[in-house]
């Protein structure tokens, strides 16, 4: 292949703000998979599993979530949340969390988390509000839930252009078809 076609080969992957991740080997942060629900945020999450990256508490397969954080910052109170936070933090060097369409609670909690960096998974918007049929899931029609799956990707959008964070947006469809270049 030539230099010339090497720059045209989309990575499917897309970096922001990476000068505010920390580097070297004592680094701490937190991992936040962002995306629309059936929209391949277990599909990361498992990646990052099989790195040995900590999900939380009650996180199994095959969908990853750690449900002890997402019920606490779901159901509980302000203050059991951070202190779970802060609990991942001592734990943790480096520790993740998923749970797709979570973005309005993640944005409650951005300054508890340490050094967060997001993970945003965007798959194709028709596909997944597919999968909602195809899984029995879809409540309400086709085209409503279509347009509920592009608000969910407008919200990250503006959140992560909002808060500055270091987020890298990854294309489900390219994990799909190159899954070495995309998890590199």
């Amino acid at each position: 292949m030539s230099e010339e076609h090497a720059k045209l080969l989309n990575s499917g992957l897309f970096a922001l703000n990476t000068d505010a991740v920390p580097r070297g080997p004592g680094a701490h942060m937190t991992l936040l998979v962002l995306g629309a629900p059936r929209g391949g945020t277990s599909a990361i999450a498992g990646a990052l599993a099989k790195l040995d990256v900590f999900m939380g508490d009650g996180a199994a397969e095959p969908v990853f979530e750690g449900l002890k954080l997402a019920r606490a910052m779901e159901d509980g109170t302000r203050e059991d949340t951070l202190a779970l936070i802060d609990e991942y933090n001592r734990r943790h060097r480096i520790w993740a969390h998923k749970r797709p369409g979570f973005t309005r609670l993640v944005q409650d909690y951005h300054t508890a988390f340490r050094n967060p960096v997001y993970l945003v998974i965007m798959r194709d918007p028709v596909a997944t509000a597919s999968r909602g049929v195809i899984s029995g899931r879809l409540k309400g029609n086709y085209l409503k839930k279509l347009r509920q799956i592009l608000e969910k990707y407008e919200g990250i959008i503006n959140f992560v252009e909002t808060t500055g964070a270091p987020a890298v947006f990854i294309s489900y469809e390219k994990l799909l078809q190159e899954p070495g270049t995309v998890l590199e």
